[in-house]
């Protein structure tokens, strides 16, 4: 079997007292797009760190296609970063920038035009390469730092938050464009966010971090409609969390609960799960018209806000604190600030999950 493109081992990395690494292990197929996601200070560009060998691993071990690269320089790695702030030289044309790990590598200049003219094509910017830097906009800049990162052929391209320095509408046309690229170049992606939309949109799998740990890897749909705890549920994607009662288990993906006054059998979010529990409900999951078997969940309506497509409603409930919902504009027309509303949710559509917010 091919290995993983690469492998982290119980990786972690202190600082004094600090564990920011606590012991991570996870494999990256060949080809894949997986985003590191979390919150500031969960460690996830520490990792992005200790694989590109720009930090040195407490204890663990990285393996690139099953070699030991722990120990190695940057340089001797074969790996391609592209930074938030792009890191291109000024002084260079985008064409020299784009040939510089090239040149570094001694490849001919014959061979070097080659790879460049192909790199430029690649994200859309031949006939860019005599220009600079300063002659082009943020998303051109960013599309060139990811041509010269792809140049040399990585084994592993480490992108580091690098929508993080555009305005919102370029963001999504490049998040558009990464996917492209990746899929073009079948380049194996590492990518690291904060942000829960890039990492929805844009990822194979993500990996969401917490303190250091690895939480929960999956894909976006899976991570979306099974969370493994109140962490995950609410840090990927907006939810709702009602409070329940374990009552017992009926099979591995299930769970019989007590909520709301009453008993439903609903999804269950990790494969053990305390007494401790609550009910994860997706805003679109929350109906202003429930049915009989739906279990209710009135709602005092504390906001309403019009976004277009839909109408997201913020309000309170005593059992369950702030209720989050979304509504077709239409079906939420007369829905106003103060009103009480009887929104309701289908067993089916909720997930029981532990653990801490």
């Amino acid at each position: 079997m091919q290995p993983p493109a690469l492998q982290l081992r119980a990786l972690r990395k202190r600082f004094g007292a600090v564990e920011a690494v606590a012991g991570v292990d996870l494999a990256l197929r060949p080809g894949e797009f997986l985003t590191l996601l979390g919150p500031s200070g969960s460690g996830k560009t520490t990792i992005l760190k200790l694989i590109a060998g720009f930090e040195r691993p407490s204890a663990g071990a990285i393996e690139l296609a099953g070699r030991d690269v722990s120990a190695l320089s940057p340089a001797d790695r074969g790996i391609g970063v592209v930074f938030q702030q792009y890191a291109l030289f000024p002084h260079m044309s985008v064409r020299d920038n784009i040939a510089y790990p090239l040149k570094l590598r001694r490849r001919s200049p014959a061979e070097r035009d080659r790879r460049v003219e192909e790199m430029l094509a690649l994200v859309e910017l031949s006939g860019y390469g005599a220009r600079f830097p300063r002659e082009l906009s943020g998303g051109q800049q960013q599309r060139v730092a990811v041509a010269r990162a792809l140049a040399f052929e990585p084994a592993l391209l480490l992108m580091d938050e690098p929508l993080g320095a555009l305005d919102r509408a370029l963001r999504v046309g490049m998040q558009e464009e990464i996917r492209r690229i990746h899929r073009e170049s079948g380049a194996t992606i590492l990518y690291v966010t904060h942000d829960q939309e890039e990492a929805l949109t844009m990822s194979d799998r993500v990996a969401i971090m917490r303190e250091g740990r690895l939480l929960q890897v999956g894909a976006p749909r899976e991570l979306y409609r099974r969370p493994a705890d109140r962490f995950v549920a609410t840090f990927f994607g907006e939810c709702t969390l009602v409070p329940a009662t374990l009552l017992a288990s009926p099979d591995a993906g299930h769970v019989r609960v007590a909520a709301l006054g009453r008993e439903a059998t609903v999804r269950r979010g990790a494969p053990t799960l305390a007494d401790d529990i609550s009910l994860a409900v997706r805003p679109g999951k929350l109906r202003l018209r429930p049915t009989a078997d739906d279990l209710p969940l009135p709602t005092t309506v504390v906001d309403v806000l019009y976004l277009g497509d839909s109408v997201r409603i913020v309000g309170w409930n005593p059992v369950a604190g702030e209720v989050l919902a979304r509504a077709d504009p239409d079906e939420a027309a007369a829905v106003a600030i103060g009103q009480e509303l009887a929104l309701g949710f289908a067993p089916a559509d909720a997930v029981a999950v532990g653990g801490s917010r």
